[in-house]
């Protein structure tokens, strides 16, 4: 299974689209390497920069929120720390050798799922809140240091 990043999923927040293409990119390549029989070394390395990743996204994207004042923030992060729990799910799956049709599964009823879920309904409630308050200029992530694996 793969998900493409279209107009569909931007929000007009050019670093937190820029970040979420990364993530889905991720997500992405995990699915493939799970379908594909990749070997452990290969998932475990997509999944630990997926997770890595993310962690630093959460961080970026909440702390943007707190500059903000943003009434959402607390939702936010729970279902960030959904996003982070589902993923060390995945660690620990694959640390007691599961198959990769198991996990794979467990990527698409679960990763994808979310990330298309918390765009659409969460962070696009956000990227409003950002747009009805002029504020689209905040930046995610300070100059020089932009967040790329």
């Amino acid at each position: 299974m793969s998900i493409v990043f279209d107009e569909n999923l931007r929000l007009g927040h050019p670093g937190i689209d820029r970040q979420h293409q990364e993530m889905l990119e991720q997500i992405n390549k995990l699915s493939e390497k799970l379908t594909e029989g990749a070997d452990d070394i290969e998932v475990r390395d997509v999944l630990d920069f997926l997770y890595a990743y993310a962690n630093k996204h959460f961080f970026e994207e909440e702390k943007l929120m707190q500059s903000c004042n943003y009434y959402g923030l607390y939702k936010q992060q729970k279902a960030h720390a959904q996003f982070k729990q589902e993923t060390q799910d995945l660690q620990q799956m694959l640390r007691k050798k599961r198959s990769s049709l198991d996990l794979a599964h467990q990527v698409e009823t679960s990763l994808f799922k979310y990330f298309i879920e918390h765009i659409d309904g969460l962070d696009r409630e956000f990227a409003d809140y950002l747009k009805m308050n002029n504020l689209q200029a905040f930046k995610i992530t300070a100059p020089g240091a932009p967040l790329k694996p």
